[in-house]
């Protein structure tokens, strides 16, 4: 009984084999070479409210509910975890049950008969019941099963993080789509008041043509810039339809039923603060993944050391044989042995198995690194890109206010009847085209605010749709 109870203790105190796990250090630098100062985090419990668009903020929230890929993440952190549970079990005895039960003919002598041999036989029936119960436990000396279960654990915290960059991925696609459509809708009307003034241009160079006036070279001049613009036109209202579709799939909708009103935006997007490379680090859920698999190998690692020891099991057997079932326990018989296993020789197989894992946590370990740098450039280079798109901005500002104030004073000529429309309808045209111009640099600025929100992981105090 003694030495039962210290090999019990034994099995469940048990000892890790092969090299402990170390947490990945990262050198990383202090700030960022575009990063503006003096910008404080915004107190905001999700990064979309920082906008401050309710419809955006609507719209994500149908999202989370309802998006196919995000609840296929979600399921797949319960496949991990029923995974995790399977291993787990292995910490714990097997107890099987088996009854058999059996009925037998025997023949006998007539009661009383003197006769040799007897007259007649008697057939008699005997049942009989066994009952079962089998005990199988495996010693867990060297961390094997504790150490499958703690692999099996951290691929569960891995899923969880997997969901996290799911979900950072879907609410950005989702608000750039938002935004792209919205700076869409400005271009839109642009065009249209564009072709608004082309056609009138248009109309009258053809006028001018039937006046004998001009060449029909100058009336296919002015039809040239008409229908191009007309082009652009129509590929807008292609591109905005492009971009609902792709909300009406994140938001989980039928294309053919999901609309979007018209919400012409031309306001620069919020300054978005990118915090710190460290604090990066700790906000990237692909990042916190990949380290989360890392850990899960190192525990491979770990059950692969321990095949070069024995394994110690204990099986217990407990029948219970009767031939009645009311007097279940009228004959008892048990049984308890022990097995230890020990490879000899596999000729190289365990060490290869070891050199694999090892090989495959260092792969691990080397992707870790890369994403970091990956995460660390899409910082950089959004942070480069915001810097520099709005110096674009401005000069282009500067240029449209210089174009406005060239089309206002042709206007003033032509209502003075100092010089045709068509002189104040090419200056609207170079005002309207540096505000296309503007509108551009605006679709950027909005596009890479929100990947510099992506590629810093999201939220400042908490993570939303969790």
């Amino acid at each position: 009984m003694r030495l039962w109870i210290f090999i019990t203790f034994l099995a469940l105190s048990g000892c890790q084999v092969g090299p402990r796990y170390q947490y990945p250090e990262v050198s990383v630098a202090n700030s960022w070479k575009n990063q503006e100062s003096g910008i404080s985090e915004p107190k905001v419990e999700c990064w979309w409210q920082i906008f401050q668009d309710q419809k955006l903020t609507v719209l994500i929230e149908q999202a989370i509910g309802n998006n196919p890929s995000l609840l296929a993440a979600l399921e797949r952190i319960e496949e991990a975890r029923g995974i995790a549970g399977v291993t787990k079990s292995k910490l714990f005895p097997q107890l099987n049950f088996d009854p058999a039960a059996s009925n037998r003919a025997q023949r006998a002598h007539s009661f009383g008969s003197t006769l040799r041999p007897p007259p007649t036989l008697v057939q008699d029936h005997i049942d009989k019941y066994i009952l079962p119960l089998t005990l199988l436990y495996e010693f867990d000396f060297w961390d094997k099963w504790r150490g499958q279960y703690k692999s099996a654990r951290f691929l569960v915290e891995a899923e969880i993080e997997a969901y996290q960059t799911s979900l950072l991925l879907m609410t950005t696609d989702l608000a750039n789509a938002y935004f792209q459509i919205r700076i869409q809708d400005a271009q839109i009307d642009l065009f249209r008041k564009i072709l608004s003034t082309r056609q009138t241009a248009l109309e009258i160079q053809r006028s001018r043509y039937d006046a004998n006036l001009v060449g029909y070279i100058d009336v296919t001049s002015y039809q040239t810039d008409y229908s191009t613009v007309e082009a652009q036109y129509f590929d807008a209202l292609k591109t905005r339809a492009i971009f609902e579709n792709q909300i009406a799939v994140l938001v989980g909708i039928s294309p053919s039923i999901f609309k979007i009103e018209p919400l012409p935006l031309e306001e620069p997007p919020p300054v978005i603060p990118a915090a710190t490379p460290a604090n990066v680090l700790l906000r990237r859920p692909d990042l916190a993944e990949q380290e989360r698999k890392m850990a899960a190998i190192h525990s491979e690692i770990n059950v692969a050391y321990s095949s070069y020891f024995p394994s110690i099991d204990l099986s217990v057997i407990f029948d219970f044989l009767s031939q009645d079932f009311s007097k279940i326990t009228s004959t008892f018989i048990s049984s308890i042995g022990s097995n230890l296993t020990e490879i000899l020789f596999d000729g190289g197989g365990r060490s290869s198995n070891i050199d694999a894992i090892k090989a495959k946590f260092d792969a691990a370990a080397a992707t870790y690194q890369e994403k970091i740098l990956t995460a660390f450039q899409e910082v950089e280079d959004s942070l480069a890109s915001i810097h520099w798109i709005g110096n674009e901005m401005e000069a282009i500002n500067t240029a449209f206010s210089a174009a406005e104030i060239a089309f206002q004073i042709a206007q003033d000529r032509y209502a003075f009847g100092l010089s045709s429309y068509l002189g104040a309808a090419d200056n609207e045209r170079t005002a309207l085209t540096q505000k296309m111009a503007y509108l551009e640099l605006l679709k950027l600025k909005y596009l890479h605010t929100i990947h510099l929100i992506k590629a810093i992981g999201g939220g400042w105090e908490s993570v939303c749709g969790s």
